[in-house]
């Protein structure tokens, strides 16, 4: 059994590459769900958006970039500021990155991604009360971390796919996150 398990997951890896990928780029945008926890105190729950771009060097190896935004709701500390301060989407992020087919399939993708990840939102930087009067300095604060994950592409057509995703943000300087996402994506 062990030896049948063996042989169908290699032969899973080694299917050849089918005919989407005759189209090397891919424009997508993603739906993200993102919580995450700020190394000195807090965390944060958001949803947004992500705009991408991929494309193909090897027939397993791609490169991506996206860019995106958040709203979010910062907990539990005194950085984090309200939305009446903040507005909304105001958290953005940036990747860059590379990706590998571990499965290719005619209708299907299942894919390992790393990436570097800069995120950025307006912050309380300091705060200083002096005879009843409060000075507060708020500006971007911006964290520069890594990023891993697994996504799958489902072919709706030769050139159209839905693609879930699941993705780790360490926490190299502020934010440890977790991101869901669910988008639409175009191959050409």
């Amino acid at each position: 059994m062990k030896r049948i398990l063996i042989i169908s997951l290699l032969s899973l890896l080694m299917t050849p590459l089918h005919a989407q990928l005759a189209q090397k780029n891919n424009i997508y945008v993603n739906y993200a769900n993102v919580t995450g926890d700020r190394t000195l105190s807090g965390s944060f729950l958001g949803h947004g958006y992500a705009i991408g771009y991929s494309r193909y060097l090897k027939p397993r190896l791609y490169a991506d970039i996206s860019v995106g935004r958040l709203d979010y709701e910062g907990k539990q500390s005194p950085f984090f500021l309200t939305k009446d301060e903040t507005g909304r989407f105001d958290m953005a992020f940036f990747t860059l990155g590379f990706g590998y087919d571990l499965v290719q399939r005619e209708k299907f993708i299942l894919s390992a991604e790393g990436s570097y990840l800069r995120i950025s939102n307006t912050m309380l930087m300091s705060q200083i009360e002096s005879n009843g009067l409060t000075i507060r300095e708020i500006s971007r604060s911006p964290d520069v971390s890594a990023r891993v994950g697994i996504k799958a592409k489902f072919f709706v057509n030769d050139h159209v796919q839905v693609s879930p995703s699941a993705s780790y943000g360490f926490a190299i300087e502020n934010f440890r996150t977790i991101w869901l996402n669910l988008g639409i994506g175009y191959s050409f």
